[in-house]
């Protein structure tokens, strides 16, 4: 990719460039350097600055503000939090309704609803033209003669539905029972779910372990600014364990350099030095090996990836395993590895 649209300043529209062509560590260094990424430390404290950023934002930008988060959970807290600032501040009016729904994680929950509310639909709904992902506000929520519930709902491109709630779940088959409807609040979402919008701005919360690709859509939904929230306790410890005194805190320098070296699916970036890793330099990959990079099947991919230099020798004697941000020390292992060009792979086991 060598053009961006989305983004309207030049040096994000650089950063998203070299994310999508696979190098994020210098994409979201440049982020760190035009200051749009804070530490902070504690679970609840993280959420509240991620909350107070998107609160700035939207005075800056108007309500077109997203929340990307990295797990479902962490999407469900900022959404709750996302609430009670606008009630707070009475852009929101008080919760009118308690409606049975299913949520992100797919367990049955009590949606609380109020007029103005943001919704987004987790399935498609082909019989009022609704597909996974849309997005809604509620305009209307009255309660029927017959106690049935009824919503008024302006959907984002530009029609009206007025139905019962219950018909905003998907026809059942083949004489099922009719579930819940899959609805949540949209204010936050996982960057799964963000794929393929667009915002005004956005504030990207990391609370766990994430991958480059959850990095680059997380770093390009946004048109004009955006914001980086690094939940920093669990890149502390990891710095930590390097620390003469693992009792000191680590440096603000130290634990960002920790969230940059991470890569695709967590593991060490093969670079010369690894911030003083206990075993040495790790060498750059062979480009002329045949299968660099590539998972064949689980058992044969996991010795391959502790022998082949495709993902980079240690130190002789020892094996490693590569886990999300952090390089694990296990025993001397002797580990015999056919030939990957012979190998004939059927589920669940493998011969040469």
């Amino acid at each position: 990719m060598t053009e961006v649209r989305r983004q309207e300043v030049d040096w994000q529209k650089a950063a998203t460039v070299v994310m999508a062509r696979g190098d994020f560590e210098a994409g979201l260094r440049a982020y760190a350097m035009q200051d749009r990424l804070e530490l902070v430390s504690g679970t609840e404290a993280a959420q509240e600055r991620t909350i107070a950023a998107w609160r700035e934002l939207r005075q800056a930008h108007g309500d077109d503000v997203l929340i990307v988060a990295r797990r479902n959970d962490d999407a469900a807290d900022l959404n709750r939090k996302a609430r009670k600032m606008l009630k707070q501040k009475g852009r929101l009016e008080p919760d009118a309704i308690a409606l049975p729904s299913i949520d992100r994680a797919d367990k049955a929950v009590s949606l609380a609803l109020a007029i103005g509310d943001r919704l987004r639909f987790g399935e498609t709904l082909p019989q009022h033209g609704i597909r996974n992902g849309n997005r809604a506000t509620v305009r209307a929520i009255a309660l029927t003669e017959s106690e049935t519930r009824r919503v008024t709902l302006d959907l984002d491109d530009g029609r009206r539905l007025d139905l019962n709630w219950r018909e905003l779940a998907r026809q059942p088959r083949y004489g099922r029972k009719r579930s819940r409807p899959r609805i949540v609040h949209s204010y936050a979402g996982t960057a799964h779910s963000v794929q393929g919008r667009s915002a005004a701005a956005s504030v990207v919360h990391i609370a766990r372990e994430t991958d480059a690709r959850e990095i680059y859509v997380s770093l390009s939904r946004h048109r004009h600014d955006t914001r980086i929230i690094v939940e920093r306790d669990r890149l502390d410890a990891l710095c930590r364990q390097r620390q003469a005194d693992t009792r000191m805190p680590a440096s603000d320098a130290a634990v960002q350099e920790r969230l940059f070296i991470t890569r695709l699916n967590g593991e060490i970036a093969d670079k010369d030095t690894c911030l003083g890793c206990p075993m040495g330099p790790l060498r750059q990959p062979w480009p002329e090996e045949p299968h660099a990079g590539k998972r064949l099947s689980r058992l044969p991919a996991l010795a391959w990836r502790r022998s082949s230099p495709a993902f980079g020798w240690r130190r002789p004697g020892a094996a490693h395993s590569i886990t999300p941000g952090v390089v694990v020390r296990r025993q001397p292992t002797v580990l015999h590895i056919p030939d990957v060009r012979r190998l004939k792979f059927a589920p669940g086991r493998h011969e040469s």
